[in-house]
């Protein structure tokens, strides 16, 4: 008996959880946070996008600084000679 009671006794919670969601309008709520949290991840995705080109850049700067003292080095060593 107290099995049935505590069936019915959630089907009503469970009816009285879904009025107060609906009163609540809490689906939109849910809608408007779910919107937000896409938008954070598409600002997050750009700024990674930059950061990867930024390290790009900084790649072939380095590059180019390296053949730039070799070059220098080796100058330095014709120089010397």
């Amino acid at each position: 008996m107290s099995k049935c009671i505590w069936a019915v006794v959630l089907i009503l919670l469970g009816i009285v959880a879904f009025m107060l969601f609906d009163w609540f309008d809490a689906r939109e709520h849910v809608h408007d946070a779910l919107s937000g949290l896409q938008y954070a991840v598409d600002v997050l995705s750009d700024w990674g996008d930059r950061l990867q080109e930024a390290l790009g850049m900084a790649q072939d700067t380095g590059d180019a600084a390296r053949e730039a003292v070799e070059k220098a080095r080796a100058t330095v060593e014709k120089v010397s000679d």
